[in-house]
């Protein structure tokens, strides 16, 4: 799971090169139930020894690899990727993805269960209570399990 891969892995070379996408994500192992019962791996190029912190320099998203994840939570209930939903008024700018990401992640709570949708509202908004968003900070570590990786957890085994 994404999720679970980003609690452990948020701050080593496999994830922590901002920003990671869709593209990089492949699912192996799609059956007839639903995408969110695919294996998910993850593919990163070493070639290059630079590493960028998981602490973002755009303003309003706290987290990269977080905001990445809710991103691709969109995605996979949208089945289309979240630039394909920009309508002029978003415009060119930092906050576009997150313009467009604030306002799809609602609508989850019509397409998706409440944890689902909970979920993405978490990683889009990063709205956890701790001083540092980083994967190295434990009280951070500790809602993002508890905010997203136990109810995405939780949804994939009532599936399976």
């Amino acid at each position: 799971m994404l999720a679970s891969s980003l609690l452990q892995l948020g701050e080593t070379p496999w994830l922590s090169q901002c920003p990671w996408s869709i593209e990089e994500i492949f699912l192996l192992g799609l059956n007839q139930r639903a995408q969110i019962t695919a294996n998910p791996y993850i593919r990163r190029d070493f070639s290059s020894n630079v590493i960028t912190p998981a602490i973002s320099t755009t303003p309003a998203i706290e987290n990269e690899l977080v905001f990445a994840l809710g991103v691709m939570l969109i995605e996979l209930s949208y089945a289309k990727p979240l630039i394909s939903f920009k309508e002029p008024a978003d415009g060119d700018h930092p906050y576009t993805n997150l313009q467009i990401a604030s306002r799809l992640v609602r609508n989850l709570y019509w397409m998706d269960s409440e944890k689902y949708a909970n979920a993405a509202m978490k990683c889009i908004k990063c709205n956890f209570v701790v001083r540092e968003y980083s994967f190295d900070n434990p009280d951070f570590q500790e809602q993002f399990y508890t905010g997203v990786v136990q109810p995405l957890v939780e949804l994939r085994e009532a599936i399976q």
